[in-house]
């Protein structure tokens, strides 16, 4: 019996050191692996917060006119910005390569107007000498329409506080037409129901 069991313990010790012999030896160092060249640990992602359309801090959109319908086009302005520098920005007109590639405006680059707030209504008070024949909104029919789109389309965005816009002339209410040439309707007191975004949305590319 002891015989047997002294041979079955060589037998195990002479695997045990066969697999040690056999087995991976153990490096003092680290082993360089060779990588593809085109291989990366991560793979490189870019993540942005910012919208394609989003409009920078110093920027403002005004509306001009192209085959007629009414087109953004940003302007930078100096801070701090306000619903009467977008005005502004408006009245003087196109760039030169505006011009060239077909953009115009029916905003008199002489209109003077003065702007105010009022229960989020923006009114937009036309100063000046009027008469019939050099009314405060020049042009009739479908030109009055878009040169009032000019004006409210340029008010009303980038500013979320506003719902809508009303114009006065020398201080007085003056009603006028939205983008279906349709007149606003006024109360009792003779103020106009302003008008918003929605109303020229026929004169937007894509109605919007």
């Amino acid at each position: 019996m002891k015989r047997r069991s002294l041979r079955l313990l060589a037998t195990v010790l002479a695997m045990v050191l066969t697999l040690t012999t056999c087995g991976i030896p153990d490096d003092d160092e680290p082993i360089p692996v060779a990588l593809p060249e085109d291989f990366e640990l991560e793979p490189t992602t870019t993540t942005s917060t910012t919208l394609p359309d989003e409009i920078p801090a110093d920027r403002r959109l005004i509306y001009l006119i192209r085959e007629g319908l009414l087109v953004q086009r940003r302007r930078e302005i100096a801070e701090p910005i306000t619903t009467t520098k977008a005005i502004e920005a408006l009245i003087a007109g196109p760039t030169d390569e505006e011009s060239e590639s077909g953009d115009e405006t029916f905003v008199d680059p002489d209109m003077v107007i003065e702007t105010s707030v009022d229960g989020g209504v923006l009114i937009l008070d036309l100063i000046g000498d009027f008469t019939e024949e050099t009314p405060a909104l020049r042009f009739e029919g479908e030109s009055r329409s878009l040169l009032v789109g000019q004006l409210v389309l340029t008010g009303l965005l980038g500013n979320t506080d506003l719902v809508g816009v009303n114009f006065q002339a020398n201080g007085e209410w003056l009603p006028t037409v939205n983008g279906e040439g349709q007149l606003q309707e006024v109360d009792e007191s003779g103020v106009p129901q302003p008008l918003t975004l929605a109303d020229f949305a026929v004169l937007r590319p894509g109605g919007i």
